[in-house]
């Protein structure tokens, strides 16, 4: 979908009756962001370490400031002083499964 066409769909069909799927529309450019994030995140995942910041980048504050008022990080179980980590052992998948998609559902019960 070019500009012109993404515009008048956003100005006159986007969450209007008109806003259904048609055959004709183009998400390749969905497919590559959605590849994007998911080699980035793995990339990520299978570091030795941690991903970490450069210290005194412009993101500094910001982080900080986010960091603060996160419930997530170092101390998320600050409240609970009986929880120890005991191990932790990263979890390796065998080559082949690695290149394997894996498909399911997921239900409670």
């Amino acid at each position: 979908m070019g500009h012109r066409a993404s515009q008048d769909f956003t100005e006159h069909r986007y969450h209007q009756p008109s806003d259904e799927y048609s055959p004709d529309m183009d998400f390749t450019g969905d497919a590559v962001i959605a590849r994007f994030g998911f080699v980035l995140g793995s990339k990520a995942a299978w570091l030795p370490t941690l991903a970490g910041w450069v210290p005194g980048d412009e993101f500094e504050p910001a982080r900080k400031k986010s960091q603060a008022s996160s419930p997530i990080g170092s101390h998320l179980f600050d409240s609970l002083p009986s929880l120890h980590l005991v191990a932790c052992e990263p979890l390796q998948y065998p080559p082949l499964a690695r290149q394997t998609r894996i498909s399911g559902v997921v239900s409670s019960m």
